[in-house]
């Protein structure tokens, strides 16, 4: 089989000697060449083994002369594979070959042949996968990088090892990135400081949490400018990276929540918006009330309370009753889901203000709601986590209200601005100053008041914790030079309250008032006058008129009534449970003729007349 192979391979390779020779003892088959023509033949030219007389002679095939020629004839001049760094030079296909003498011959081969058609493929691919890896490295983009110009501003380098270019990526200066972690969570943030173009400085704080992209997304959206034309992804890789160093050099930011806090057995205070610090402690500009003084009392104690120790916390939200507009942060006919998340949103606020249920509301397609989110302020009063104090706000006192809620009614805001020692500001300042004589004072106050009242008493805690609020007040005057007094008696006021929420849930209300009308007739206290006799001399603030059905009378009267004759049970809630068992009316305008040619306006409360009267007893307009 060898002997064969070669006797073919000497018919197909031949010697240009002095004399012409037979081209046609050259031709040979495909199949054979396919086995014997190594690689490292040319394909051009025949190089002569010896006989180094002929290395400088070469000849030319003639155009015209008739030559029979081999298979491997029509096969173009295979070029040579350039340097890996050189392009590849183009090939002309209809080139004709050139057959040269020995030592630069090419020998034309077929065009049909296999084993030269892969081996044009690999060397081809060998020349674009070269170019390809030297493109490849010479704009690699794992050695991008930013970073900052003369100006602040960002440049992106990329460096291979050959060269380094750098391209402008963003026109904002001065970005740097710093931890931040909260003292109460340890939930970790970090702040993006940059300076936009125009020279306006901006901030921007991220959850840590978030990932590069979600980060860099939110720079763009409060005013980072990019101006290198890369996806998002990459710009946000960069940014991570040229902001890690700064995270891990500079020490984390503590974020303290507004109000108290506890840090390194010490405790501090926390500015807000939320905390006037230079509000009176207690107003007097107008005659104090007991619901005034109340109102003030809660309100200091909703600063106060993360300073407190948690058996001191007020455990039920607080009812405000007025029929003036106050602004709300939420409203309780909101949907649970809603009303639970804003709760969340609001934790840092010492006193959040809540709308009460809209009573004109179908009750039956909302009750779900209103209970769950009356449970939703419940619960979170009840635990020990940090919480702000529930104020809602209502015009009557409604039966949920009654059942979570501890009201105060006639709502006045009666602070106003002041620099003196009087302020919230002094207070806090005498608290972190003297902790030690805070903390005995409160616990001395709280324990004494707690225990006169008693486990009979169903608000024992929540008067408690208010007396203490009151003698903290006087503490905080006692420490000032000179020292000074308070001078109003906050006591008899936390009594009449404490009457107030244990009467709250009493479930007969008609009886009570019935006996307060009878025995305010009895002291003069009122008097009773029929519609159709009355004239100029009628007194509102005394004088009731009826007729055959109703009582006339303005609220102001009833109130005056209840507070005096009903010393247990706060007016607007006798009023608002008179209204709901239909025997008082609304305020109604009613216009009295008092001469043919003298009228005058006013506002009327009806009482129904048969619901009144006591059985046994004479009518109340015979007394």
């Amino acid at each position: 089989m060898n002997n064969q192979k070669d006797q073919q391979m000497k018919q197909a390779v031949y010697f240009i000697d002095d004399e012409p020779t037979d081209m046609r003892s050259t031709e040979v088959s495909s199949n054979s060449m396919q086995t014997v023509i190594p690689n490292s033949i040319p394909r051009t030219t025949v190089q002569k083994q010896s006989d180094s007389q002929h290395s400088n002679c070469t000849t030319t095939v003639p155009a015209n002369k008739y030559v029979r020629k081999s298979a491997l004839s029509n096969q173009r001049q295979q070029p040579v594979a350039p340097p890996y760094n050189q392009p590849v030079q183009p090939t002309n296909v209809y080139q004709q070959p050139v057959v040269s003498a020995p030592f630069n011959t090419q020998h034309p081969i077929s065009q049909d042949n296999p084993i030269e058609t892969t081996i044009q493929k690999l060397q081809a691919k060998w020349v674009s996968d070269s170019q390809k890896a030297y493109r490849e490295k010479q704009f690699k983009f794992d050695n991008s990088a930013l970073a900052p110009d003369s100006q602040g501003c960002l440049l992106i380098l990329h460096s291979n090892g050959i060269n380094t270019v750098g391209k402008p990526f963003s026109p904002c200066r001065n970005l740097q990135a710093q931890k931040i972690i909260e003292h109460d969570t340890k939930k970790g943030f970090i702040k993006y400081t940059f300076d936009t173009p125009t020279g306006e400085h901006r901030s921007v704080i991220v959850d840590a949490d978030c990932s590069a992209l979600q980060r860099y997304n939110l720079l763009q959206d409060n005013g980072f400018i990019v101006d290198a034309n890369l996806p998002a992804t990459i710009c946000a890789e960069l940014i991570a990276r040229y902001t890690a160093s700064g995270l891990a050099s500079i020490p984390p930011q503590i974020k303290y929540s507004p109000g108290w806090y506890f840090s390194e057995k010490h405790w501090g205070f926390q500015e807000s918006e939320w905390v006037d610090l230079n509000a009176v402690l207690l107003s007097f500009t107008v005659p104090p009330t007991p619901d005034m003084i109340l109102y003030q009392l809660v309100s200091l104690y909703a600063i106060l309370q993360e300073r407190l120790p948690s058996k001191m916390w007020i455990r039920r939200p607080i009812c405000i009753l007025t029929h003036e507009y106050l602004y709300t942060d939420l409203c309780i006919d909101s949907t649970p889901y809603v009303f639970k998340k804003a709760l969340e949103s609001l934790r840092d606020r010492p006193i959040v203000w809540i709308r009460s249920e809209n009573i004109n509301f179908n009750e039956s397609s909302s009750a779900y709601s209103r209970d769950k989110n009356y449970q939703a302020l419940m619960n979170s009063t009840q635990s020990n986590q940090k919480h702000p104090l529930y104020m809602v706000v209502s015009s009557n006192l409604t039966p949920r209200q009654r059942t979570f809620c501890l009201p105060i009614q006639d709502f006045i805001d009666p602070y106003e601005a002041t620099n003196s020692i009087d302020s919230i500001g002094g207070l806090i300042n005498s608290i972190m100053n003297n902790a030690n004589a805070f903390n005995s004072t409160v616990e001395r106050s709280f324990t004494k008041v707690f225990d006169d009242l008693g486990e009979d008493c169903s608000v024992q805690r929540e008067i408690a914790a208010l007396s203490m609020i009151a003698d903290v007040v006087k503490w905080h005057y006692s420490m000032q030079v000179p020292p000074q007094t308070l001078s109003v008696r906050c006591d008899e006021y936390l009594e009449t309250y404490t009457r107030y929420w244990e009467r709250i849930n009493d479930g007969n209300i008609l009886t009570p008032f019935r006996n307060a009308l009878y025995a305010a007739r009895r002291s003069d206290m009122i008097c009773f006058r029929p519609l159709e006799d009355v004239d100029s001399s009628f007194e509102c603030q005394k004088e009731i008129l009826y007729d055959d059905t109703y009582y006339y009378t303005s609220t102001a009267l009833l109130k005056k009534i209840i507070k005096v004759q009903l010393r247990s049970y706060m007016p607007s809630d006798v009023l608002n449970r008179l209204k709901t068992a239909g025997v008082l009316s609304g305020s109604v305008p009613k216009t009295l003729t008092f001469a043919p040619n003298e009228s005058k306006d006013f506002r009327f409360r009806t009482l129904l007349r048969s619901s009144l009267h006591q059985p046994g007893s004479r009518d109340l307009v015979e007394i």
